[in-house]
């Protein structure tokens, strides 16, 4: 007689990676929670860009009016 284990949910999270998580969480998101996720993520990113300019002594030459008006 052969017996079976099935996987509850618990076992299943543990054994995903942190990657498969993230991919997953990704997944269930709306349009719009995708949406606004890229605009954080591009917003962080060109904030960083801004401060390692300016910690290099590049000074921003556009104004935030004129950056806005790009985008």
């Amino acid at each position: 007689m052969a017996f079976f284990k099935f996987k509850t949910k618990k076992e299943d999270k543990q054994k995903m990676t942190t990657l498969e998580q993230i991919k997953k969480a990704y997944a269930d998101l709306s349009d719009d929670d995708k949406k606004s996720f890229h605009q954080s993520i591009s917003d962080r990113v060109h904030e960083s860009i801004g401060e390692q300019e300016h910690d290099d002594g590049d000074k921003d030459s556009q104004s935030a009016a004129e950056v806005v008006k790009l985008t």
